[in-house]
């Protein structure tokens, strides 16, 4: 019996779940700069901000078990597909987040989107090892990693100004606060400060 045909099929399977791990890379990377535009948006203080963060990921703290049990029922193939329809909900919230101009529905949106990628990560992390051959299984498991890993270095820089976490950060002589979204700067110069 040939080998190689017993792995033929895995790499699509492979591709997939490479990619996901790309996905959510990103996502997750995502929520850095967006502590500073919903910082803006919402005028909070730096403690109501980071809840944008708490709200992230608590997630993975709260649904890690019950994804587990949720694999073991549904098995892999089913689990991604619950996963990402749990990511699309949350991205659904959204815009009735944007729509009511409230906070707390942007952190259940958040929430619900973090639910999604912990599933996600439960059911793909044995998957990746599982689907590589068992000799390079760590260096498939590798792979996706290190690709996650570029996922979240790569989109801090492609961000307009107003998304960066070093937006709406005060100078010495002068408090710089950015327009979300558009990377527009005002600045503002303490009464008495030289220009």
């Amino acid at each position: 019996m040939n080998t190689d045909n017993k792995y033929q099929g895995m790499w699509k399977g492979f591709v997939t779940v490479t990619t996901l791990f790309f996905m959510w890379g990103f996502i997750t990377v995502s929520i850095d700069p967006l502590i500073a535009a919903l910082k803006a948006i919402f005028e909070l203080n730096y403690a109501e901000a980071m809840l944008t963060q708490f709200a992230f990921f608590m997630a993975y703290f709260v649904v890690s078990l019950p994804a587990a049990a949720l694999i073991a029922r549904l098995g892999n193939s089913k689990s991604i597909m619950f996963a990402l329809a749990v990511m699309v909900v949350g991205c659904l919230v959204v815009p009735l987040a944007t729509k009511f101009e409230t906070y707390a529905l942007v952190l259940v949106a958040l929430f619900i989107i973090a639910s999604g990628i912990t599933i996600l990560q439960v059911v793909a992390n044995p998957l990746a090892a599982a689907l590589g051959r068992l000799r390079q299984a760590g260096r498939g498991e590798h792979l996706t990693g290190e690709l996650g890993g570029r996922a979240q270095r790569a989109p801090a820089h492609r961000l307009p100004p107003s998304a960066r976490s070093d937006c709406a950060r005060p100078t010495a002589t002068a408090t710089t606060r950015c327009t979300p979204w558009t990377g527009s700067t005002s600045t503002s110069t303490p009464a008495g400060s030289p220009r």
